[in-house]
């Protein structure tokens, strides 16, 4: 008797739990449902374009770079990518090879590279753009975290969880301190971090993340 009587506890604390966490999940549905935005790409502000002394070349990095513009708009992102990245090729030896117009174009080869799922160029050249912008990091803080933001996106997309993690929070580090904790950057950040920990089955901390992210979007 005593046995049907601990075992009849069981099923209800079973019944209970299974409940608490079937609540639970529908709490970080409906809260992803209505506040959580689509993980994105950041970019960085473009450099501002040097004065030219003389037409431009049809074959310089600005032309190539507006190539690549045109055929990301047409949904070329092969012919974006390899645009964007001899942009960059050129810019080192017009420009300079840390120069800020190099490093937007590395970027944006970056971007193409990750839609494409090459993941391991989108690292590298996202690698090479961050050691531009890192020579001067007072400068360019909101840009270091734009490329953290997007380097984890990648080992998101990867399904490498812990790797994305450890680059959305370099990027918050920065976006909490430049940007302060109500800014919609943040938010996006701290969603991006919920969706993470939703993908880990961490319910409790997913939650936590997301009501971050909608508090500060009030």
């Amino acid at each position: 008797m005593a046995t049907g009587y601990i075992i009849a506890i069981a099923g209800v604390a079973a019944t209970i739990i299974a409940a608490l966490i079937g609540l639970l999940g529908k709490l970080i549905a409906d809260r992803r449902k209505k506040n959580a935005q689509q993980i994105t790409v950041e970019l960085v502000p473009p450099p501002p374009p040097p004065v030219p002394k003389a037409p431009p070349h049809p074959d310089s990095p600005g032309h190539n770079y507006r190539r690549g513009e045109v055929a990301d708009e047409l949904l070329d992102y092969h012919g974006a990518r390899d645009y964007f990245k001899q942009a960059a090729e050129e810019h080192a030896q017009v420009t300079g090879p840390a120069s800020d117009e190099r490093a937007y174009a590395l970027l944006r080869a970056s971007i193409k590279h990750g839609e494409l799922a090459e993941y391991d160029e989108a690292i590298f050249c996202f690698r090479e753009a961050l050691a531009i912008y890192t020579k001067n990091p007072d400068k360019n803080q909101e840009n270091i975290a734009a490329i953290y933001n997007n380097i984890a996106l990648v080992y998101d997309k990867q399904d490498k969880l812990d790797e994305a993690l450890k680059w959305y929070n370099k990027s918050l580090s920065i976006k909490e301190k430049e940007l302060g904790k109500d800014h919609p950057n943040t938010a996006k950040t701290y969603n991006n971090i919920g969706a993470i920990y939703l993908k880990q089955g961490k319910l409790v901390e997913a939650l936590t993340w997301y009501n971050k992210a909608s508090m500060k979007r009030r």
